[in-house]
């Protein structure tokens, strides 16, 4: 995408509304699938939205996968140049976290022969990082080429594991009853599901279940389009011990993680209850803040953040380490004198 050319989630959802599904072609798909190393993450995004249209199930199901991929390292390793590029760079975090973060369709997951097809296809995708590509945004300071193969590769590890894992608890036919009568009742209640209800209450039982079977079947969590961005090569969720707490700062990677927290809060409707900015050998600044959603009961997520890379934690936090309640208050002060 040409520098000037930045978009927001609606318009990434508008290109992807506008596939002419009756023009669209199988020779359409595998030209995507052609040039799949060239593309970043929202054109592997619009690819594999393309071939799902032509019920190319294998090759969509690659195409997203790989689109995650590759946002997930680009948003790691690609900081935005100005704050309008960092408006496009959430945008496309906002695209896979509440639009394409899932794994495809559970058919494919059921047949062994497809989803290793698949699975073949993400193991043999080579993209390219030349000095020309082109994220979506204009970069502020580029990774080299080695930084970011490194990147890559455990971003390709980490996502593939997580499908091979859905695949474990899709093709259990126990887990496999109790997903299928969940997707059942939002289709019934229009994907919203009303607190109080029957059906509300039904979920939270299939969730439970489910949950319990995951861990019999040696799987630590079954919520895999939430966790797309889980730690892979960034600063822990909570200090290590050699972290040292700061709490009078002014420090420009502080400057730039509270903007990006600001962003991150604006898009999901978060409010930041916490905050703590620590200096370290490893890491260098790195900025830590919890955010509250809206929902009820509200999720709780955590925004880690550092020159060398940043990382959104989201889902669960019951074993998330906390952050200090106690110097909250004096970092929130502290804060404010950064605006």
């Amino acid at each position: 995408m040409p520098a000037g050319a930045q978009r927001s989630v609606e318009e990434h959802l508008l290109r992807l509304e506008s596939i002419d599904t009756e023009e669209v072609t199988e020779a359409d798909c595998e030209a995507e699938i052609a040039r799949a190393n060239q593309l970043s993450a929202s054109d592997l995004i619009y690819a594999g939205v393309l071939c799902l249209v032509t019920e190319s199930q294998v090759e969509s199901s690659f195409l997203i996968a790989a689109g995650q991929i590759r946002a997930l390292t680009d948003l790691s390793l690609m900081p935005p140049a100005t704050s309008e590029d960092l408006s496009t760079q959430t945008a496309l975090y906002g695209l896979i976290y509440y639009y394409a973060g899932g794994g495809g369709a559970d058919e494919l997951y059921r047949d062994p022969i497809q989803r290793d097809r698949m699975l073949d296809m993400i193991d043999a995708w080579r993209p390219v990082q030349t000095a020309d590509y082109n994220p979506g945004w204009d970069v502020g300071t580029r990774p080299d080429s080695e930084t970011y193969s490194v990147m890559l590769e455990q971003s390709r590890a980490y996502r593939r594991q997580q499908l091979v894992e859905y695949a474990t608890l899709i093709e259990d036919d126990e887990y496999f009853v109790l997903h299928t009568e969940i997707n059942e009742l939002f289709a019934q209640n229009g994907q919203l599901i009303r607190e109080g209800t029957a059906s509300a209450e039904r979920i939270a039982e299939l969730n439970q279940q489910m949950s319990e079977r995951s861990h019999e079947l040696g799987i630590a969590s079954n919520n895999f389009a939430d966790d797309i961005a889980e730690d892979l090569n960034h600063p822990p969720s909570a200090p290590s011990q050699e972290e040292i707490i700061v709490i009078d700062y002014d420090d420009e990677v502080v400057r730039q993680c509270t903007e990006r927290a600001n962003r991150i809060a604006t898009m999901s409707l978060s409010e930041t209850v916490r905050i703590l900015v620590t200096v370290g050998s490893e890491w260098g600044t790195v900025f830590r803040t919890d955010l509250i959603g809206p929902e009820e009961p509200p999720n709780e997520s955590r925004f880690i953040c550092s020159a060398q890379g940043s990382l959104f934690e989201t889902g669960n936090s019951e074993n998330r380490p906390p952050l200090p309640e106690q110097l909250s208050d004096r970092l929130h002060s502290a804060e404010s004198r950064l605006d």
